[in-house]
């Protein structure tokens, strides 16, 4: 809390009531004069009060508006921890599917040289295969690595903001659009 109150404690005004008090004959002068000193003295206080709960009020204010941002930031953060989590999942299921399509494609191609005369056009069809898978698996390894970096910074990484994060989700998902395109076009390319 920020103490721009210094602890000013006002003393009694006992060196201005003293002389009134003294004297041996009080006129009604004296104690309306004592009253009058005693209630300026209150009220000095309770204005100095009022500064000090005005303060506090503000400081209150603050911390309120500190924790509703926390607080949003926090869903925001488990928003994308749970987005990452599904993302993480599909990305399993893309590897599997593609060990699976390399298991396909050997078969297929041990197949095709059994139907097809022209061996060299077998051979043509498994090497642009075989590239296309191989770039389906970098597009996979390059996906794996966003991942990594994203669950890095997903530890709530002080020199990196939420957009960064964000920024680092969506070229996830545009790279697994380019993996589902890959993937079009090696099915295509299959038939």
């Amino acid at each position: 809390m920020n103490q721009t109150f210094k602890n000013k404690t006002m003393s009694l005004p006992v060196d201005e009531i003293l002389p009134i008090l003294s004297k041996s004959n009080k006129t009604r002068t004296d104690f309306e004069q004592i009253i009058d000193i005693w209630h300026e003295f209150f009220t000095k206080k309770e204005n100095t009060l009022l500064e000090k709960a005005q303060q506090l009020n503000n400081e209150q204010n603050q911390l309120n508006s500190k924790t509703e941002q926390f607080m949003i930031i926090q869903k925001l953060l488990y928003d994308i921890e749970k987005s990452n989590n599904v993302f993480a999942t599909a990305i399993n299921t893309l590897r599997k599917y593609n060990d699976e399509l390399e298991n396909d494609s050997d078969k297929l191609t041990d197949e095709s040289k059994k139907f097809l005369p022209n061996q060299m056009k077998t051979d043509v069809d498994r090497t642009d295969t075989y590239e296309l898978m191989e770039n389906v698996d970098k597009e996979i390894e390059n996906v794996g690595g966003i991942l990594n970096n994203l669950n890095k910074t997903l530890n709530i990484d002080e020199e990196r903001s939420i957009v960064q994060v964000t920024s680092d989700i969506q070229t996830c998902f545009q790279d697994m659009n380019e993996i589902g395109d890959k993937m079009k076009l090696i099915n295509l390319n299959s038939k």
